[in-house]
């Protein structure tokens, strides 16, 4: 049976710059390899504005696209405060415009499965609900309100860390809420599903991993292990954090090493400030085209990240690339792979720098770190097998539905 699938997206998955559009884009992408029909509603803000569809999207799918501002704005955010229901986030992604376009599709088309990418598309459920049979599904990229509470301890501006705290309890308000709301759900590691149990989801959960496709990530033989890459959406405030911890606490240990060619970080919407922090090996590079082409001559990758959930798409894609991924705890949670075999963790600054220094100072174990991280991500990775197996879930839950 080949299913008909609505994907409805709060963003355009498009420049693959990033986990979010990888995370979106590669799931459309194995859906239609699949043989499943795609049908894709998205908004496309204002902050990730696609002028044209590339052919890369087109021939997966038939898209519906709303031009609309889902920028922050402090009157908005400060009247949620006092008068809101919901979250802010919840409350700006919300558009009557787009409702009215799911049901104007629905009322001409039958889909199978809806799956609603991430929390931030649920609110739309009360109003297609009249008008569709089809699964309901609520694919859950992270625990929204987790990555607020870990951001709110880590602050130090007291009015900041209060608001933060306050958004943390509205998301997880709606987290709660929608936990009783879809037919079945996704999550991209075991952790979030068990979260989510706890929560008070009582309805069907699979743990499906963000796939990649390997036959278009490729090792490559120009990369030295003298050179340093961080590579995130910088506009995004735990890889604000990240980039922060790391050239304030491990860049002064491991800039004068002899071996240590060139540390670079890129990544999109770069907050004015980081400029001031490079240096003659440490390059603020900003968002770049082609995020492979970008780490090609870099054999090592590193994730400091110290908030967040979900699962670190980019650690996926490191991995794919045959890269040496030195990454904190909480950045490679819910990973397949092993300490010291495919990646090195690496808690605090000390520890951070020591791995960064093994791997200068031992090229073949830098290099064998990432072999095994390629084998790793080829066992359980690949993203028509990781897709195959969600829409036989969908199927399974259909067929037990007509049953």
């Amino acid at each position: 049976m080949s299913l008909r699938i609505l994907q409805i997206m709060n963003r355009v998955p498009w420049p693959l710059k990033d986990g979010g559009s990888l995370g979106y884009y590669n799931y459309t992408k194995g859906y239609a390899e699949n043989g499943c029909s795609v049908t894709v509603v998205a908004l496309n803000t204002s902050k990730h504005y696609v002028k044209q569809l590339p052919k890369e999207l087109e021939q997966l799918a038939q898209w519906h696209l709303l031009a609309c501002d889902t920028s922050v704005r402090p009157l908005h955010a400060f009247a949620n405060i006092l008068a809101g229901n919901t979250s802010y986030q919840m409350q700006r992604f919300y558009k009557r415009a787009f409702a009215d376009m799911l049901i104007g599709l629905l009322k001409h088309q039958t889909f199978d499965v809806i799956v609603f990418e991430s929390l931030f598309v649920a609110s739309y459920l009360k109003d297609i609900k009249p008008y569709t049979k089809a699964l309901l599904v609520l694919r859950e990229h992270n625990i929204e309100f987790e990555i607020w509470d870990k951001l709110a301890a880590g602050c130090k501006n007291p009015i900041r860390k209060w608001y933060m705290r306050h958004l943390a309890n509205r998301i997880k308000s709606d987290e709660v809420k929608a936990l009783k709301l879809f037919d079945a759900y996704t999550a991209v590691t075991t952790y979030d599903a068990a979260k989510l149990k706890q929560m008070g989801c009582a309805k069907p959960i699979l743990v499906s991993a963000a796939g990649m496709d390997l036959q278009a990530l490729k090792p490559s033989i120009k990369a030295q292990s003298g050179c340093i890459a961080f590579i995130g959406s910088l506009e995004w405030l735990p890889n604000q954090e990240a980039v922060t911890w790391f050239v304030k606490n491990v860049w002064p240990l491991v800039k004068n090493h002899p071996k240590l060619i060139s540390c670079e970080i890129a990544g999109r919407n770069m907050p004015v400030s980081f400029k001031s922090y490079a240096d003659d090996k440490l390059m603020m590079v900003g968002e770049v085209p082609d995020a492979a082409a970008f780490l090609d001559n870099k054999q090592i990758l590193i994730v400091p990240l110290f908030s967040g959930s979900g699962i670190r798409v980019k650690i996926i894609e490191g991995m794919a690339l045959g890269k040496t991924i030195i990454c904190t705890p909480i950045a490679w949670q819910g990973i397949q792979c092993k300490d010291r075999t495919h990646l090195l963790e690496a808690a605090d600054a000390r520890s951070f720098a020591l791995a960064i220094i093994k791997c200068l100072e031992d090229e073949t174990f830098a290099k064998q770190l990432g072999i095994n991280a390629r084998h790793c991500a080829e066992e359980n990775y690949e993203n028509k097998n990781v897709t195959a197996m969600v829409i036989n879930y969908y199927k399974d839950l259909i067929h037990e539905r007509r049953f």
